[in-house]
């Protein structure tokens, strides 16, 4: 099937590729074959040091759509490549005449794509995005419901064949199911094609397991040597499948092991890998105990101390009382170390000394709030709540969300439904601030109490609506004029929630008061500021090295890259897939927290 340009074939390539995670950086010796010499944990051999990680990447898909219920016309989209598909798509979803369908005033064809992120599963829900063929006139997606369509995934002919083949796009595998509202507005106010591009927020439905794999390495390639792998994880990592409980490695044949991802990984998988690749294979009688112990004193040198929680980790209970022990060590990266690795061996002992250090370095934020958000203790929420008062934007919205993944009926954070987003009060004895997403869901969370509109304003909620104050008033108008439904003129208080809560009630969805918010903060109309995406990411491996981070102790990567301070990955928690939004807004916020002492 022709896509005629709906993107280039060079980035379509980049769908089917095979990525690796962090091979290079868990490389560890063989076990010497000398009983009676001491045995160094750089000797153990572990999973990581016979097999690579395969499936870490995220794939896009692509599709043809067609909308309807298009407020600002449609119609006689133009002849071309995905006219024709469209047509196709139509007749067999049993359209019986497709070309009078196209040709009504509210339908337009679409481009329509998705990210499949890793570890997803069959059914699980994923955000979709519509946008506007460049090569149409149609100015506005505002009212646009996207029909069933299929997403698929491609790649480049020529790059596949070695140049044997001419270049053209060759599809792949249909991965996800799209259709839904559309709901467009949410980018940057001077963005000319936000009204021309919008989402799906759960529009798409996953057509297959994503789980990850182990391959065997080269040298490596055994069915037997599968199985112990395989082996070797289930003794560890176990839970419920498909109304069974079952270990979380397959292994399928002489090469591949698949790999599931227990549920206290599941908002963070990147961390869930680095443990498997960390399991011993084999240990000779008696030699289990000392690798524990000389982990536990390695564990208390902060040079060391990342690899040997890890390492502990992946021992399972008997690493606990060995990692506990660094709770109480003067270096703050020693107490991390160990508190997360306890987190996600789920001893509450880990919850006060995450809430403390997430508050001290903002490097650490990302981890352990993931950390938190996968042990359901009692602890770990009364934490969470006490940094929603913290004075960073992404620690308290980060906090926010994993409260949220925990408990979304949490009452530290209410929440209502308004329309087509979600509108949230918390921590109101905290400094006012409002927080808009893009990603995700539609969603705003009012941090305090208090936040109010302040005049003079002239605020355009969308095309419809329009709030309204002269200087010096104590209430504000809003009014509806709109083609579409009866003209309305209201008054309401200066109250943000009350404001968004009539809007909501005329009728006003996230497209529409997420633009009027961002106005009302680049105007100053608003008592506090607005944040977006405030969503806590994971530093550089650099970055922490070349700050002399936490301790001062300063490691040469190159030199000791297996010391290296490397905390991983962003948690899939807070990972933006389509990280769009106002710049402006999310820049300020990131220049004030710089500024913090």
């Amino acid at each position: 099937m022709q896509r005629a340009g709906l993107w280039t074939a060079g980035a379509l390539a980049g769908c089917l590729s095979l990525g690796l995670l962090g091979c290079s950086t868990d490389e560890f010796r063989l076990q010497s074959n000398d009983e009676d010499k001491p045995e160094k944990t750089g000797q153990v051999r572990t999973v990581g040091s016979v097999t690579s990680v395969w499936g870490v990447q995220s794939v896009r898909v692509y599709g043809v759509g067609v909308v309807h219920g298009l407020r600002s016309g449609g119609g006689n989209s133009k002849p071309g490549p995905l006219r024709q598909q469209a047509l196709r798509m139509l007749k067999e979803m049993g359209c019986t005449d497709p070309v009078a369908f196209l040709a009504q005033p509210d339908v337009a064809v679409v481009r329509v794509s998705a990210v499949v992120p890793p570890a997803v599963q069959k059914g699980d829900r994923l955000e979709v995005e519509v946008e506007v063929d460049p090569a149409q006139p149609l100015p506005s997606l505002r009212g646009a419901i996207l029909l069933p369509c299929e997403l698929s995934e491609y790649a480049d002919r020529a790059q596949l064949t070695g140049g044997a083949r001419p270049p053209g796009d060759l599809k792949g595998r249909t991965l996800v199911r799209a259709e839904g509202p559309v709901l467009v507005g949410i980018a940057d106010i001077g963005d000319r094609n936000r009204e021309r591009r919008g989402r799906i927020w759960e529009g798409g439905k996953c057509l297959i397991d994503r789980n990850f794999g182990l391959i065997l390495n080269r040298d490596h390639k055994d069915a037997r040597l599968a199985k112990v792998v395989a082996d070797r994880i289930n003794e560890r990592f176990y839970g419920p499948y498909r109304g069974a409980m079952r270990g979380m490695a397959e292994a399928k044949n002489d090469t591949l092991i698949t790999l599931r991802i227990p549920h206290q990984y599941k908002n963070n998988w990147p961390r869930y890998l680095r443990v498997v690749r960390q399991i011993p294979l084999r240990e000779p009688q008696g030699r289990r105990t000392s690798y524990a112990l000389q982990l536990g004193e390695e564990l208390l040198d902060p040079v060391k101390t990342v690899p040997a929680a890890l390492k502990l980790e992946a021992l399972g209970i008997e690493g606990v009382p060995l990692l506990k022990r660094g709770l109480d060590h003067p270096s703050p990266l020693v107490r991390f170390a160990s508190a997360e690795a306890l987190a996600y061996l789920g001893e509450p002992a880990c919850a006060e000394p995450l809430a403390e250090l997430i508050e001290a370095d903002p490097r650490l934020r990302a981890f352990g709030l993931a950390a938190l958000a996968s042990l359901d203790e009692a602890v770990c929420h009364v934490q969470l709540r006490r940094l929603l008062h913290a004075d960073s934007a992404e620690t308290r919205y980060g906090a926010f969300r994993a409260l949220r993944i925990l408990d979304d009926r949490d009452p530290a954070i209410p929440g209502l439904a308004i329309n087509d987003f979600f509108l949230h009060q918390a921590a109101p004895d905290s400094k006012p601030m409002v927080h808009l997403s893009t990603t995700r869901r539609a969603e705003i969370v009012l941090f305090g109490r208090g936040i109010r509109l302040q005049p003079p304003f002239a605020l355009e909620a969308g095309p419809d609506f329009l709030v309204t104050a002269q200087e010096g008033d104590g209430v504000c108008r809003i009014a509806r004029i709109s083609t579409h439904a009866v003209p309305v003129k209201e008054e309401c208080s200066l109250e943000l929630d009350e404001v968004l809560r009539r809007l909501g009630a005329l009728g006003a969805g996230y497209a529409d008061v997420f633009p009027m918010l961002l106005k009302a903060h680049q105007n100053g109309c608003l008592s506090c500021r607005v944040v977006v995406d405030a969503v806590p990411q994971a530093p550089s491996v650099y970055a922490l090295v070349n700050q002399a981070a936490l301790d001062g102790f300063e490691v040469d990567v190159e030199e000791d890259a297996d010391n290296a301070i490397d905390l991983g990955m962003t948690p899939n928690l807070f990972h933006q897939h389509n990280r769009r939004g106002s710049s402006a807004a999310r820049e300020g916020a990131q220049a004030e927290e710089r500024n913090q002492p």
